[in-house]
């Protein structure tokens, strides 16, 4: 069971690390495609939790909704969103009193969670087809794969755009847009 699996992690790995080299330094990759390889198997992903934020702290990036590992690389711009929608909903909130955060911090986090969500979903599911140990079906998939289709399916990660106007309070005098195209 788990030292079979471990052993087709380790070819999954060993294949992709070939494939990333091989043009570049054969050489290289003809090492990697032989080296022991540890495999993180017991790496625990973060929970998805329910609430991101108390009376006068907020969990912005992976602190809030890591996905462990990433197979679609987006966490640091995912941080960077987090950041630009929290200060927009900072902005013109009244902050001096708990309530002033927990509005901010609540609008904030109802404007992101669907996408993080999504992306957490997307990510689980492209780490399992990678680390698949049928990776000569994998890789067929993969070439088969017109590349069309592929940014197609992954569109929604660069193709977004967050306005102020999503937010209950409207930020506009001080920051007017918070986005990314």
């Amino acid at each position: 069971g788990d030292v079979y699996k471990r052993q087709a992690y380790r070819e999954v790995y060993r294949s992709v690390l070939y494939d990333s080299f091989k043009s570049t330094n054969p050489e290289l990759a003809s090492m990697l495609k032989k080296a022991a390889i540890a495999v993180p198997t017991e790496a625990v992903e973060v929970p998805i939790i329910a609430q991101w934020f108390n009376r006068r702290a907020v969990l912005v990036g992976e602190a809030a909704h890591g996905s462990l590992p990433s197979f679609l690389s987006q966490d640091a711009s995912l941080c960077v969103e987090d950041a630009a929608m929290l200060a927009a909903a900072l902005c013109n909130v009244p902050v001096m009193s708990d309530e002033g955060f927990g509005f901010a911090f609540k609008q904030y986090e109802t404007v992101r969670r669907d996408r993080i969500e999504k992306y957490i979903r997307q990510s689980r599911r492209a780490r399992r087809f990678c680390s698949t140990p049928h990776v000569g079906i994998r890789n067929a998939v993969l070439k088969m794969t017109p590349s069309p289709v592929a940014v197609g399916l992954q569109k929604w990660l660069s193709d977004w755009a967050y306005s102020s106007q999503q937010l209950l309070v409207d930020p506009k005098t001080k920051f007017e847009q918070a986005y990314r195209r």
